[in-house]
């Protein structure tokens, strides 16, 4: 996720792209009915869930955090990823194979004030200074061996797409794979 808003989100900056962005997402889920009102997002710096319900109350969010647990949902809990397509024709039109535009308005029915801590520069840092995660299983010698000359922003996704009604994706990263 680091990698992903460092490249492609302008954060940072006065503009505050970012606390439109996260506006945008939880008007999205706040106004999706199909979502009921106590499914958890895990949108924490912990990654500890929050309920739909309970994050109308919010007002203080990390950039990644929710980013990751937005698309944790999506991806692991939707039931059906396609049954969105009419909404995003409608704020992004089809114009014959050309780039789409988007003429939404996504964001505005949020009117409380918020407070997005981008936290991009801090996690790309510690993960150049050699730092990982915690992990639950045990640390092995290869393990223990600190990789050095890794891009800590190349990342491979790969949608394997289903296998017995189980959705799954894998994430190769140069420290190992993630299977979720």
């Amino acid at each position: 996720m680091c990698g992903f808003v460092d490249k492609f989100l302008e954060v940072g900056t006065s503009i505050k792209k970012e606390e439109w962005l996260a506006k945008a997402l939880l008007d999205l889920i706040e106004n999706d009915a199909s979502i009921p009102e106590d499914q958890d997002f895990f949108i924490c710096s912990g990654g500890q869930g929050v309920t739909k319900s309970a994050m109308r109350q919010m007002n203080d969010f990390a950039l990644l955090p929710l980013h990751l647990g937005v698309w944790h949902y999506v991806v692991a809990i939707r039931p059906d990823n396609r049954s969105g397509k009419d909404t995003f024709d409608s704020w992004c039109p089809p114009r014959d194979r050309a780039e789409r535009k988007y003429k939404g308005n996504l964001g505005s029915g949020i009117q409380r004030k918020i407070h997005v801590e981008v936290l991009a520069a801090q996690a790309n840092e510690a993960i150049a200074e050699g730092e990982t995660a915690a992990s639950s299983e045990p640390e092995t010698a290869e393990a223990a061996t600190p990789i050095t000359d890794v891009d800590p922003k190349r990342i491979t996704v790969n949608n394997y797409g289903t296998v017995q009604n189980q959705k799954f994706i894998s994430i190769e990263t140069m420290h190992g794979d993630i299977h979720l």
